[in-house]
């Protein structure tokens, strides 16, 4: 851009137009026959070229500034020249490592890092090309003396470490010189909150010559920061602006991380911990352990090797620290991840949160952008099993959360491990949505297939079978109705949540046609208990009262349920009730009522049984009929009540255990009852077999002799009185 205004420039004046400095001055001549208007007084405004010609000017900026309209020439008295902050983006200049750039008006310059300096000797330098910042704060023994050039902002070791055998090096400690230091207060209600902190923090440097002289005075002095950040937070008034509140949120950690590094050398060997509403945890020692070392603070542990924490030049004491500012998991809740995007894209209703302490962690290297050896954090946390989480640190720069260089080791539901090339400030993220295991899926999907089809041949079974007539036929039937249509509403319609309409209209189905299956179950308890009762008198249940009892309960229930919580009935992520409120009782309170009357039936159905067996002269071919009917029917009830007693766990706080034993019992309970109620009956398999060969027409084999068909007549008559007093009851 320079270059093309520097041609249109000299373009201009080939023309005849005459470059003036806006500042400069004229005594009214004339330039090619016309007057020169960059004489007169403030053509251009400041940090302007002017260029006339004949009767007119032009106005340029000069190097270093932009216009605001960003034209490169103008006439218009109102345009101005700004200054162009060549360190930041698009124009960002690279001072290389351990430099930072520093804007000034008209142009810039790098200089180089705290505790650094040119190889030159420069202070001032334009990018990396032309020097690099090497650390200095050297020491250097001549003839057994130490001698320590430390730069402002160190000192030596010795003032420090009363260590006989400690390596000579300046740590970085703040102090100043003076001899009077005033405490400065904010009173003003415009005053920025980080703002006062720096003041306090400035008031509160101790003096360099009473260093290492007053016992605790490192830890007094952190603690009275300490304090202070919890006032000055409390009162915060953070920008409602969240990209502005997260910039806030950035300085404010860093003050704080370059604070504690600032004092931390002036605490005592050993564990510090500096509590308020804020805490701050600090470990100062040598490495004569050889081992590495660990720091715990509340609900975070931070592990790490001595000789990563000391840093190359280090005294041989290193120091390492964690802090946990008050509510800054709040401030930085709904703050951005990096890449948080696609995978929040991928899933439906994917958000993520905070649900750990956000913990800033610093050593006494000054190196930890790329650590030695990674530095290990382990995070407590609420219980969050079945939800992705993610370890993060935030990037003081970019004003967001970011994985780069933090992966998870391993998790529990309540703890965290994560692993980090680099130091910052740590937290543990969740992503909201629930890890769905693919083999409870699989088991799901394959289990009630095969109890539909299962159900499917139950069906026609006790409705096309002349063998199975009566009202256990009509209970097991619609039983089995019921199911199917549950199943089939639960596989397609389940995970329908983007409908909310339709989601509560299956989750209504699902409510009525599950319950449907247990009253029928409680009428089959009914059924067998009349039949042991009154085994020798009528004992069937009309069909009226069975239909209002199998289909018109569940309608009731589903009915009320509905009016008094209609949002019960579908949620954000499965076409089931909802547990807010406790709204999925309306389903299992009726389910272990039922489950509870047909265990109290069946027990009375035993000992009965019992006593009808110990009589003189029972029936005993009608009551081993009777047993085998209790004896199924116990089974049934069995694999539906365990199915849901297991449910009532599984939809609370559940665990994968649990998923599991709910899943199997639950998806092939079709399966289940096509074996209890078809396969393991003589006379149905003998049935199948005849539909077998009509099907594939093929010749059944002769059943009976000529010798016992001749005999037939002589028994069909007492044959047919015996099973006309039994055809009502199934048996």
């Amino acid at each position: 851009m320079d270059l093309v205004r520097s041609l249109f420039i000299l373009g201009i004046c080939f023309s005849g137009w005459t470059p003036v400095a806006a500042s400069d001055k004229t005594d009214g001549s004339d330039l090619d026959n016309g007057t020169n208007n960059c004489r007169t007084e403030s053509p251009c405004p400041d940090n302007t070229v002017c260029s006339s010609w004949q009767k007119d000017h032009y106005c340029t900026c000069k190097p270093g500034f932009k216009t605001r309209s960003g034209n490169i020439t103008f006439t218009d008295i109102k345009e101005s020249c700004d200054d162009i902050n060549e360190c930041i983006p698009p124009t960002l200049v690279d001072c290389g490592l351990n430099a930072e750039c520093k804007n000034t008006i008209g142009s810039y310059h790098c200089i180089c890092l705290q505790g650094y300096q040119t190889k030159s000797g420069e202070k001032e330098f334009k990018n990396k090309t032309e020097t690099t910042c090497e650390a200095r704060n050297k020491c250097t023994k001549i003839n057994g003396t130490n001698f320590c050039a430390c730069d402002k902002g160190y000192i030596y070791s010795e003032k420090v470490l009363q260590r006989s055998n400690e390596k000579p090096t300046c740590l970085r400690v703040r102090c100043h010189s003076s001899n009077h230091s005033q405490q400065e207060t904010c009173n003003s209600t415009n005053d920025n909150f980080i703002f006062c902190l720096k003041k306090f923090i400035n008031s509160s440097v101790p003096n360099c010559s009473s260093l290492g002289k007053q016992p605790k005075q490192g830890e007094k002095l952190l603690q009275d920061i300490l304090n202070n950040v919890d006032k000055q937070f409390s009162q915060a008034k953070w920008n409602s602006n969240q990209l502005q509140k997260h910039q806030q949120a950035s300085e404010f950690l860093q003050l704080m991380e370059e604070t504690a590094k600032d004092f931390m050398w002036l605490l005592e060997d050993g564990t510090t911990d500096i509590k308020s509403v804020s805490r701050m945890s600090i470990w100062k020692g040598n490495n004569s352990l050889q081992s590495p070392i660990n720091l715990n603070q509340n609900e975070t542990r931070m592990d790490l090797d001595w000789e990563t924490a000391a840093g190359p030049e280090n005294s041989g004491v290193a120091v390492m620290g964690l802090l946990t500012l008050k509510d800054m998991k709040t401030v930085l809740s709904n703050a951005s991840l990096k890449d948080w995007n696609g995978l929040a894209d991928s899933r439906e209703e994917a958000e993520m949160r905070v649900i750990s302490n956000v913990v800033t962690a610093f050593v006494s290297s000054e190196d930890t952008k790329n650590l030695r050896s990674p530095v290990n954090f382990t995070f407590s946390h609420q219980d969050v099993e079945k939800k992705e989480i993610i370890c993060a640190f935030w990037n003081y720069s970019e004003n967001r959360w970011s994985q780069d260089g933090c992966c998870k080791l391993q998790r529990t539901a309540t703890e965290t491990m994560c692993t980090c090339s680099h130091l910052s400030s740590f937290a543990v993220l969740m992503a909201h949505y629930t890890i769905e295991d693919w083999r409870l899926t699989v088991i799901t999907q394959v289990g009630l297939v095969i109890s539909l089809l299962c159900l499917l041949f139950s069906i026609i079974t006790f409705m096309f079978c002349r063998i199975l007539q009566g009202t256990r036929n009509t209970i097991h039937l619609h039983l089995c109705i019921s199911l199917f249509l549950a199943y089939t509403i639960f596989l397609t319609g389940i995970s329908r949540t983007n409908n909310q309409t339709a989601c509560s209209v299956v989750a209504g189905f699902l409510h009525f046609f599950f319950l449907a299956s247990f009253c029928w179950m409680c009428l089959e308890g009914v059924e067998l208990y009349r039949m042991v009762v009154q085994v020798f008198k009528t004992h069937t249940l009309k069909k009226r009262y069975m239909f209002l009892a199998g289909y018109g309960i569940p309608a009731l229930i589903v009915t009320i349920s509905a009016a008094v919580n209609s949002k019960g009935y579908g949620t954000n992520n499965y076409c089931w009730l909802s547990l807010e409120g406790g709204f999925n009782w309306s389903f299992l309170a009726p389910v272990c009522l039922i489950v509870l009357i047909n265990a109290a039936i069946f027990v009375i159905t035993v000992w009965k049984l019992a006593q009808k067996f110990s009589t003189i002269n029972p029936d005993i071919e009608k009551l081993k009929k009777i047993r085998t009917f209790t004896i199924t029917a116990i089974a049934q009830l069995c694999i539906l009540g365990l199915t849901w007693i297991f449910g009532i766990f599984q939809f609370s706080r559940h665990t994968l255990v649990m998923s599991y034993i709910f899943t199997i019992l639950n998806c092939f309970q079709g399966l289940f009852i096509f074996l209890l109620h078809c396969l393991l009956k003589k006379q149905v398999r003998e049935q199948y077999h005849r539909w077998f060969c009509a099907v594939f027409r093929l010749k059944e084999p002769d059943k009976y002799s000529p010798f016992t068909s001749s005999a037939a007549p002589f028994s069909s008559a007492s044959q047919s009185r015996g099973n006309q007093s039994s055809k009502e009851s199934g048996l």
